[in-house]
């Protein structure tokens, strides 16, 4: 799906973009049956739960 494919880049390219293996590092981000599965680091989770919070609260507002 397009929109899920985004979400992806978008997380590798926001939340420390050389820590993903897709830039040469280590750490995964993929949707595994509807779910976002994150390897990478407690603070890189952290970072990822802070962007998705934010993307749902500007949908929140902008859907108001």
């Amino acid at each position: 799906h397009a929109a899920s494919e985004k979400l992806l880049d978008l997380v590798t390219m926001v939340v420390e973009p050389d820590s993903w293996a897709v830039n040469g590092g280590w750490g995964s981000i993929e949707l595994f049956s509807g779910s976002l599965v994150v390897r990478n680091t407690a603070d890189v989770h952290a970072q990822v739960f802070d962007l998705l919070q934010s993307l749902r609260d500007s949908e929140a507002i902008g859907g108001a």
